[in-house]
Parts: C-alpha cells; structure tokens; sequence
C-alpha cells in the first residue's frame, strides 16, 4: 500500500526511479488514490499561482541591504495537508494510522520548535509578559514582506490569512526553523515555532511533515491571502 507521505513525495518528484515506477503503478490502479493525487495537484496550482501577479516587482533595497540569501519558500504543505486530510475523511480503509502518527509529530514538532528558540534563532523570537513575540528580522520580515514578493533575508514570509478570531495571521520561515504570527496591537504574538530540519549539506529545507501547514489549516478562516488581499492588508497595518 502506499501511504501518505510516499505518495506526496511521489506527486512532488522526490522518490528515486523504481520506488516512483512502483507508486504510479499503485496509484493507476486505485480510484482513490488518484483522487488524491489530483487534488493535491490541483490546489497546489492554485496556491502557487496566486501571486503571479506581483512576482515581477523588485525587492526593497531595505531588505536587500539588510540581510542575506533565504531559504526558498513555499505554500504547498498547506495544499498537501489538505490534500491528506481530505482523503482521511473518506470512507475508512487504511488512514487511522496515519491520523495518529500525525498528532504525536506535530506534538513533537511543536516541542522542539520551544526548545531550539535561543539555540537556532537567538532574537527571532522573544518573551514577553503576554507570552511569545515577534522580535528583530522577524518582526521586520512580518510588517515588510509580502509573501509574493523574493525577500533576501534570513526569514522569509510564506503565507497571510485571516484566522477564526479575525486576526491577521502570517507563517514565516528561517534556516532553522518555522511559525506561525498573529497581529496582536503594534507587534506579532507567536502562536507556534517549529524546528526545520536540516539536509545533509547543512543547508534547511521545509519540513516533509504537516507541521506548520496542519496548524495553518486549523486556524485558517476561507482562503489565504492572494497579492491583492496581502497588500490592502499591510496598508492597514496587518489590521
């Protein structure tokens, strides 16, 4: 059987030749399956393209001048959680297992996030009397980028939204790790920050896991943000 995480690396081109042959093969032969996997592909498209529009704009010199090369960023783990968790509300017949691995791992994903903020990312992230805050780059990335816009910096900003209590909301990557942010008065409240892994380079990549894209769809109220949403957003002071 294929489960989950095989087949979005397969839909995303990460499995070698003869574990890819033997996927599509699998997926070929089972309706199901193949639901999935154009679903996958087809909000993925949708989230991708929805900054087109504005991916031809320059990047502030201020930011330029500010800070180095980020990693690449992406929204495709909301679309493949979705995906996922899509086709675990079918008809049961092999997900549960799956369900459950995914609770412990982001539970364990949200632990390690706590414990690597002053070792992987000293000042992202600070403490104050109302809890855990935005603080210098990523407080600057937060206010500043616009997720459609190539930001060259150490936290690079991948989603906007809208959650279920009305706040601006905004995930955010850096070499070592990756949140969510709320707007909260003239700052960001850090409702999660999660340890990202390394490759074998030393270089960081997204999580292959839900992590922040399963917390994202749980707070998410309609759609993310498109360029032009993002935008009236920012002027508004991300109210």
């Amino acid at each position: 059987m294929v489960d989950d995480a095989t087949l979005l690396a397969w839909i995303d081109g990460e499995l070698p030749a003869d574990e890819a042959a033997r996927v599509a093969a699998e997926v070929a032969a089972d309706p199901d399956l193949q639901a999935l996997a154009d679903a996958h592909r087809a909000l993925a498209k949708r989230l991708q393209t929805s900054f087109d529009a504005v991916l031809a704009e320059p990047v502030p010199d201020r930011l330029l001048q500010a800070v180095t090369a980020p990693p690449a960023a992406t929204v495709t783990d909301l679309a493949a959680f979705r995906a996922a968790k899509a086709e675990a509300a079918a008809p049961p017949r092999r997900w549960w297992p799956q369900v459950t691995a995914l609770a412990a791992s982001l539970a364990l994903g949200l632990f390690m996030g706590r414990a690597t903020l002053d070792d992987a990312a000293p000042g992202l992230v600070v403490t104050s009397p109302s809890g855990l805050k935005a603080g210098g780059v990523l407080e600057v990335a937060l206010n500043d980028q616009l997720a459609a816009s190539p930001a060259a910096g150490p936290v690079r900003v991948a989603l906007s939204f809208r959650d279920t209590q009305g706040r601006v909301c905004r995930s955010w990557q850096a070499q070592a790790q990756e949140g969510i942010a709320c707007r909260s008065g003239d700052g960001w409240a850090v409702t999660a920050a999660l340890a990202r892994p390394p490759e074998a380079d030393g270089r960081y990549r997204m999580a292959s896991g839900p992590g922040v894209a399963a917390l994202v769809d749980g707070m998410i109220a309609g759609e993310p943000f498109d360029a032009a949403q993002e935008a009236a957003a920012k002027a508004k002071g991300w109210r």
